[in-house]
């Protein structure tokens, strides 16, 4: 693969590729690990069950605390104005 053409998102597509270097006169080796996604994968879904249990509250905590949050003296206490 092209360097040009070698974004996250289009190497992620593949098992395995080789891409070159910016200066085209080299390679790089690019190739899954399944035991790395799967770990991953876990670690994942762990974080996204963690923020749909813990999200309402820290919503709510982040809507008590707006209004003292914004307030000019709030900015002034933490910018020096």
């Amino acid at each position: 693969m092209p360097y040009e053409d070698a974004a996250w998102w289009h190497v992620s597509l593949f098992d395995e590729v080789y891409v070159t270097d910016a200066s085209q006169t080299g390679v790089h080796h690019r190739k899954v690990d399944p035991q790395r996604v799967t770990e991953l994968q876990k670690r994942l879904a762990a974080l996204l069950a963690r923020f749909v249990r813990e999200a309402p509250a820290a919503q709510e905590r982040w809507r008590e605390a707006q209004a003292r949050l914004t307030t000019r003296e709030n900015w002034a206490r933490l910018y020096g104005v």
